[in-house]
């Protein structure tokens, strides 16, 4: 049993846990994000080089792009920048071709980098993510009560997470990249004029009317009004600064009562659970979540993060609650198994001795997955209660005929006798079920790779766990039923 505990000790960090594995399914996604600032056409022209380039690789068969979309999930409508690219990318299947879908992933995403004005480049496997409404597979959330904290802080929790093995970009929902034009009226010289700011404002061709006007002249004197022209700006300050306002002395240019000039400003701002909220989102490639997100949280720590609160929302957030509930369903499940062979064999011990033999089968089932390279998820899981179903089942034969021969044999005879008949039938189950899992374990079709663990689960666990079945299972029973008649041997010549 010490063995047991070294060996998933040793192992279940180093597979790590999933969801659901990584798999080759030949399609990409790509997020590009241009500046805040450019338009959709210039956005255009800027990517269209990189089509270009993408459609003369063999392994492409064909790409769309869209412009603008939904924060969250991945489909077209409002909340994000039209300047915000998503692009699908239909590769050949794997059969078809030499590279890997990660190995294109990383060729994209070094070309997509090198465009003119790109902010931010995602580049990811589709179709293999256990929920479409996650943002990202490592998604650290920051909230704050005031939101011009979490954009200094999400720049140092991206680069933070920058440096975790595995993570291959990190991205900002939001942040202070937008250009604007500040005006800021000088109350003193306005008076001077005999003008209020109002009075200014009303006089500049806006579209709409200004949000203060139908109020006091207190809030716009303590918070920022975002107002916009009912013409184009050309970007040129002094058209600004020359727009003639009429005073009560005469006109004068808007430079006279106010100073004009650029400033950085929140393109958009999210808000969560009545807090200021942002996204710093990873992607990886393949190595497990529960690795990435455990040295993202280090990371993070050691970066030193005040003043907001950090929260941990990608695909850990849903694997932890669907691990409790399959670990809690198999636990159930071993509970229910030991009462029916209670009431069956009429014998704790020998209900307790063939459980025993199902941590002996974990054995196995991790070094499957190491073997194979497999992280332990849902899949996996599933395979675990396949293979308890099968060694459970050779447990219960190995007892029923070592019951059988100890009606007229020993317990150290019944043993050797119960493992001489059983031996043959228990390896043909074991070897037919293997044969018939290699196949899946070594993905040889399209698909397989979301089954690959739970075949690779059963292969290792039925290996290690028949031959641990044929040797513990027969000296479990002869050491409980041998002191047992034992005693009751030694009883009567102790009377005498």
């Amino acid at each position: 049993m010490s063995r047991l505990g070294i060996s998933v000790k040793t192992i279940m960090p180093v597979i790590g846990r999933d969801l659901m594995p990584p798999m080759d399914t030949g399609i990409i996604k790509a997020h590009v994000r241009f500046s805040a600032n450019e338009t959709v056409e210039e956005a255009e022209k800027r990517i269209s080089p990189f089509l270009d380039w993408l459609h003369k690789m063999p392994e492409v068969v064909m790409s769309s792009v869209t412009f603008g979309s939904e924060p969250g999930v991945l489909s077209m409508g409002s909340g994000s920048l039209p300047t915000e690219a998503i692009m699908t990318i239909n590769c050949v299947n794997r059969f078809e071709r030499e590279k890997t879908l990660w190995a294109l992933e990383d060729e994209i995403r070094d070309k997509l980098a090198t465009l003119k004005n790109v902010k931010a480049v995602d580049v990811y496997d589709f179709g293999a993510t256990p929920m479409s409404s996650i943002k990202a597979p490592v998604n650290t959330r920051l909230l704050a009560e005031d939101y011009h904290l979490l954009p200094g802080a999400a720049r140092k929790a991206a680069k933070a997470m920058g440096r975790v093995k595995g993570i291959t970009s990190t991205g900002i929902s939001w942040d202070n990249d937008f250009t604007e034009v500040e005006l800021k009226i000088d109350t003193n010289r306005a008076l001077a004029y005999d003008m209020t700011p109002v009075q200014i404002a009303a006089q500049l061709p806006l579209a709409g009317i200004p949000v203060a006007l139908s109020g006091n002249l207190v809030s716009m004197q303590t918070q920022f009004v975002r107002l916009y022209f009912n013409q184009n700006f050309d970007g040129n300050l002094e058209n600004l600064r020359l727009i003639p306002i009429q005073t009560p002395k005469g006109p004068v240019p808007l430079a006279s009562l106010a100073t004009i000039g650029y400033r950085f400003t929140a393109n958009k701002i999210e808000r969560n659970q009545m807090l200021y909220s942002i996204d710093v989102t990873g992607y990886r490639s393949k190595r497990a979540i529960s690795s990435l997100t455990e040295d993202t949280v280090k990371a993070l720590e050691k970066e030193g993060i005040k003043g907001v609160e950090v929260s941990q929302q990608g695909d850990i957030f849903q694997m932890e609650d669907s691990f409790k509930r399959m670990i809690k369903a198999i636990g159930i499940g071993i509970v229910l198994l030991l009462m029916a062979l209670i009431a069956i064999y009429q014998s704790v011990r020998l209900s307790i001795v063939m459980i025993l033999v199902l941590p002996l089968a974990m054995i196995g089932a991790s070094w499957g997955m190491l073997v194979f390279n497999k992280p332990s998820c849902m899949p996996s899981l599933v395979g675990i209660m396949l293979l308890f179903g099968i060694i459970i089942k050779n447990s219960v034969l190995l007892i029923d005929f070592y019951q059988e021969y100890r009606k007229k044999e020993g317990p150290f005879e019944a043993a050797m006798e119960s493992v001489a008949v059983r031996f043959r039938p228990v390896f043909m189950t074991a070897f037919g079920t293997i044969a018939g899992m290699i196949p899946i374990a070594f993905e040889w079709a399209v698909g397989l790779e979301r089954l690959s663990p739970l075949a690779d689960v059963a292969v290792g666990g039925l290996l290690v766990g028949t031959v641990l079945t044929l040797v513990y299972i027969p000296m479990f029973a002869y050491s409980v039923d041998g002191k047992k008649g034992q005693k009751k041997h030694e009883m009567p010549s102790l009377s005498i």
